[in-house]
């Protein structure tokens, strides 16, 4: 019943092998970035009894997305999308497989910035060969697609998390978030349709920098998207504070332990769930701008 209620809402999932392949991956990689999440949040709170460390781990793991998202774009332009994303997934593996022998906070903090940098390759990487395998029509549904698994993974990961760390410690969670980063990376080889980077013919090619200048000024110059940079980054400043103090308040004021922290992000990712499997339907009665501020 499950596998019809999917063909029927999101049939590129069938129709195209290659995004069929991606969405695997991504389902599979997902499902382990939020059991390496909790993991690493009541890894670190366990082990320091620190709100500040705990906040320290996510601004650590913010800095990425400032600092080499731009450069991170520049790259996937330039090279082949599944190469990055491959690459992105190896790195990844290592660092969460390392978690564990880890003997001080400064060694946690460099491993979590190492994770959260792979994902600022490995998400643009995902998203720009999307449209190379379903086409720019159809990107706005793949991406709903992409969302549903990214929020169903929300619901279940940190689930099997708490269960995990409540059978058998934090080492055990880390080292399965390590093992679907390469399972993902068996899907992403076998993925195919993916269109060769863009060629100037025998102009020579833009220096880095000179893409980066492009890219920076485009943000800029767009009111449209500086108004969605700048609320992104209001609302991650928000998340991240928001973060620390449910570990804190679900853990210890609640008595809530690992499994209530967990249960939390779960029924969270219910909520997520039911806003991605309508948002398809509900772009074709309301603008995307609309949608978005709502």
């Amino acid at each position: 019943m499950a596998l019809s209620i999917l063909r029927a809402r999101f049939p590129l999932i069938f129709e195209s092998q290659g995004f069929r392949w991606l969405w695997l991956a991504i389902l599979v990689s997902k499902l382990g970035d939020w059991m390496g999440f909790v993991a690493l949040n009541l890894y670190v709170f366990n082990l320091t009894g620190s709100a500040t460390a705990l906040a320290g781990v996510l601004a650590v793991q913010a800095m990425p997305s400032l600092l080499i998202g731009p450069v991170a774009g520049v790259i996937v332009d330039r090279f082949s999308r599944r190469k990055v994303m491959i690459i992105a997934n190896f790195v990844a593996a290592l660092a969460f497989a390392l978690l564990p022998l880890t003997t001080s906070l400064w060694q946690i903090y460099i491993l979590a910035l190492l994770t959260r940098s792979t994902a600022t390759f490995f998400d643009p990487a995902r998203r720009s060969l999307i449209p190379d395998l379903v086409g720019k029509g159809k990107a706005l549904v793949a991406n709903a697609a992409i969302s549903v698994i990214m929020h169903m993974t929300l619901i279940v990961g940190p689930a099997l998390a708490g269960i995990l760390i409540a059978a058998s410690g934090a080492a055990l969670t880390f080292w399965v978030n390590a093992a679907t980063f390469l399972i993902a990376n068996i899907f992403i080889a076998r993925i195919t349709g993916e269109m060769p980077r863009t060629q100037l013919g025998d102009q020579a090619a833009p220096g880095w920098l000179a893409d980066l200048k492009t890219g920076l000024r485009y943000a800029f110059n767009n009111k449209a998207l500086r108004v969605v940079l700048l609320t992104t980054f209001v609302s991650s400043i928000a998340g991240a504070t928001l973060m620390t103090i449910e570990v804190v308040y679900i853990t210890k004021t609640l008595n809530g332990g690992d499994k209530g922290y967990a249960l939390m992000l779960s029924v969270a990712g219910i909520g997520a769930l039911i806003g991605s499997t309508n948002i398809a339907r509900l772009s074709r009665r309301f603008s995307l701008t609309g949608l978005y501020v709502t």
